[in-house]
């Protein structure tokens, strides 16, 4: 999905794997802030859904701006821990003050 105002662009992938159609890609090129299902960290695979890895990896293939993990499964270690590693999104996070 890509919501653009006209100033800013937010792109949510969904439950996806990486085998994002190029048509689909085009459109997710650029977001100002991405959302990406990232339901596993690497070293596990649920069908259907992106690791942290791969998550990541398209974000910088797309050049989106700010990512943030969604979707993410109890695998993660706990999330003060996984931050260290991966910029997670939580529950109730409020992005409005984030500077896109």
């Amino acid at each position: 999905m890509r919501i653009d105002d006209g100033k800013k662009v937010v792109v949510i992938t969904s439950d996806t794997k990486m085998d994002i159609p190029e048509k689909s890609l085009e459109l997710m090129k650029g977001a100002d802030l991405m959302l990406a299902d990232a339901i596993t960290p690497p070293g596990y695979t649920i069908s259907k859904h992106m690791t942290a890895d791969e998550a990541m990896l398209l974000g910088e293939r797309l050049g989106a701006r700010r990512l943030l993990l969604t979707h993410c499964s109890h695998l993660y270690p706990p999330h003060e821990m996984a931050l260290k590693k991966w910029p997670l999104g939580h529950d109730m996070m409020d992005e409005s003050d984030n500077s896109l």
